[in-house]
């Protein structure tokens, strides 16, 4: 683990991580230790994308403020990006901003990438190899339990198993393609393959492409993981800006609709067009992928298909009709369940990851007394309140944040975390839940509802839980399930008469044997 430091600033969307980021790099210009300036890497999933700027709510020139952004606006939006490209490149710039005196401050919602940029040796793929120039007799030698699985393939599973589709070609399978390749799945890793719906194809691909490169199960790769707690990669400081919810959420529709009269229809036009050139063999829009996966662009899927070819004039688009307005309610509703998602990630993911790491720390220095020596090199994290905007901005966050981040590069004795505000308190003292890959694992598993399951080849699957607890509530599933027990108890009665009336037969026939 390097001692050099890393300042990371997290939080739900629209509370302002790109205000605070520009505020630190600023104040950097103090004076008050060795460090040259500030350089901003992003860390938003949606932002690397050139274009699209309303979609993806890129901070602008101006709010930048002449404060150097980097991994912003660099790949096409047709190509996908993922969470280790990422690391690999986010790690490089900030060894390089160390080498100039730089500090680096990662920003950004994209709370899987922060994580596991943080604390590294936790993604799947670093426990695999590198299988380029290599022939198929040269993979790693399959675990006991995974030849097991694979010598019991079915022929065209095999077939599959053998020339795995390409990441790039994924989104064009077909939906019996998209079965086979889950059912395959399946056969060899029961546990990870009641992890992922059957729809999920590029989560299915890479959990196959780990049993191939480990030798492993991908469900066995998630065992090792299981071990312990990771130290995190760089010194880190990170920050929360939090924001009480009923505040934030009229906050977020405002936002939703100042990108609509900004010009956001005729983005996600643009969005459908680069759609439409990408190969599909189903001629059906992929939510699930890079820029696709941008709040706005499915929930407006619907009215995009009415709409002309051609750019819409403000005056030409149909505010007033329903798929418009559904489109609306549709994106501000999924606005908000992301925000509620991101809260959930920070605590039940990183603030427990933050304290195992700390716990873990102690226990290799051997004085678990010695709490100041967390400031050295451990990951520490502060909730910076940003329920009232204005001049409380300045107050609670910038100058709370700025006097942290000094403390924390002159090395000086950093405050309790939970004495900074009334929310810090009530947020952050939260109970830790299980950080184990494999509880994680069985906690997510997909349920198949054979009640709505029309097609065997296209099951209906849901998550465990409160997803199938709602499902099993819905008035489609309830008319299907009383009906099919209703043609059941038909059926049942009529075999019964059926049954009753052979044994009449019998009856006469013995009488009639009887009497001759």
């Amino acid at each position: 683990m390097s001692t050099h430091p890393l300042i990371a600033v997290i939080g739900t969307t629209g509370v302002g991580k790109s205000r605070l980021a520009v505020d630190l790099a600023q104040a950097l210009s103090s004076g008050l230790h060795h460090w040259k300036r500030g350089r901003v890497l992003n860390a938003d999933a949606m932002q690397v994308y050139q274009g699209l700027d309303i979609i993806t709510n890129k901070i602008s020139e101006e709010e930048k403020c002449g404060i150097e952004h980097c991994l912003m606006a660099f790949k096409e939006p047709g190509n996908e990006y993922v969470v280790g490209e990422w690391i690999n490149d986010a790690t490089s710039l900030i060894e390089k901003s160390h080498k100039e005196q730089v500090l680096p401050i990662v920003a950004g919602g994209t709370l899987y990438w922060v994580q596991h940029l943080i604390f590294p040796d936790r993604l799947a793929s670093n426990l695999s190899v590198n299988l380029q120039g290599l022939s198929p007799n040269e993979y790693p030698t399959p675990s006991n339990t995974l030849h097991a699985a694979l010598s019991t393939l079915p022929d065209n599973l095999a077939t599959i198993y053998s020339a795995l589709p390409d990441r790039g070609s994924v989104s064009s399978l077909s939906e019996q393609e998209a079965f086979e390749l889950h059912s395959l799945l399946s056969h060899i890793d029961p546990d990870m393959g009641s992890r992922w719906h059957w729809r999920d194809s590029r989560k299915i691909l890479r959990s196959l492409e780990i049993t191939k490169e480990t030798g492993l199960r991908a469900s066995e790769v998630v065992n090792l993981q299981d071990s312990q707690p990771s130290l995190p990669r760089f010194r880190t400081l990170i920050f929360w800006i939090y924001a009480d919810r009923e505040k934030l959420e009229p906050r977020l529709d405002d936002r939703v609709d100042t990108m609509l009269t900004s010009g956001l229809i005729s983005e996600l036009i643009h969005l459908r067009r680069i759609a439409s050139k990408l190969p599909s063999t189903e001629q059906k829009p992929d939510f699930t992928q890079g820029i696709f996966q941008a709040i706005g662009y499915k929930e407006f899927s619907a009215y995009l298909s009415q709409l002309p070819p051609e750019d819409p004039t403000p005056s030409s688009i149909p505010w007033t009709s329903p798929s418009f307005i559904a489109g609306l309610e549709s994106m501000k509703l999924s606005t908000k369940q992301y925000a509620k998602k991101q809260i959930k990630w920070i605590n039940n993911r990183l603030i427990p990851a933050v304290n195992a790491s700390s716990l873990l720390y102690m226990r290799k220095r051997g004085a678990s007394g010695e709490v100041a020596e967390l400031a050295q090199t451990g990951a520490q994290l502060y909730l910076l309140d940003a329920t009232e905007l204005g001049d409380a901005w300045e107050t609670n966050v910038r100058d709370v944040a700025v006097s942290i981040m000094n403390k924390f590069l002159n090395d000086e004795e950093m405050p309790n975390p939970l004495t900074t505000s009334d929310a810090a308190r009530r947020m952050l003292n939260v109970e830790t839940t299980s950080l184990r890959p494999t509880e994680v694992l069985q906690a997510r598993r997909k349920r198949i509802c054979m009640v709505c399951t029309t097609d065997p080849a296209r099951p209906m699957m849901l998550e465990e839980g409160r997803e199938w607890e709602i499902h099993i509530k819905t008035r489609a599933h309830r008319n299907r399930d009383g009906r099919d027990k209703h043609m059941e108890d038909i059926k049942r009665r009529r075999e019964e008469a059926l049954l009753r009336a052979a044994q009449r037969t019998e009856v006469t026939v013995s009488s009639g044997d009887a009497l001759g």
